[in-house]
């Protein structure tokens, strides 16, 4: 689910049916980010704005309150971290594993945190994490304003 939109229907019609629980991830003044479903696997969220602006990502790990950044994760060749603005859809920048950094995976359905962890936006704006290399020694390292245009 991708994508970004103005609606002004109410909130309740659209968590009516999220059957796995509604989690109230950010609430500041400019937006509200709800999330549902389990991290890594099937977890979705739902931003909308003051304006009523809704945007709708999948597997997104950390957001930046100051910023309006997002970090998300995707599994399509290689475990990849993407870095979008809140309410846009281009892609900023990205950190992916290259495939002789990582343990090969049986399935593109493996828990995510086994490559990363520790995903965080920082006070500075800076995205913090960890990964396992195929060694399984663990790398810690952060990626500077990631959602600089």
């Amino acid at each position: 689910v991708t994508g970004v939109q103005t609606c002004a229907l109410p909130i309740l019609p659209l968590v009516v049916d999220w059957e796995r629980g509604l989690n109230f991830e950010h609430q500041t003044n400019d937006f509200l980010h709800l999330s549902y479903g389990y991290t890594f696997n099937l977890h979705h969220s739902l931003f909308i704005s003051k304006d009523g602006v809704v945007q709708a990502l999948d597997d997104v790990v950390a957001v930046d309150e100051k910023s309006g950044c997002i970090a998300r994760f995707e599994f399509k060749d290689a475990p990849t971290i993407i870095f979008q603005k809140m309410f846009r859809s281009t892609a900023l920048n990205k950190i992916q594993l290259k495939p002789n950094e990582y343990p090969q995976a049986e399935s593109v359905w493996v828990d995510a945190s086994q490559y990363f962890s520790d995903m965080k936006f920082d006070e500075q704006g800076r995205f913090n994490y960890r990964y396992a290399n195929k060694n399984a020694e663990e790398i810690t390292a952060y990626l500077k304003h990631p959602c600089k245009e």
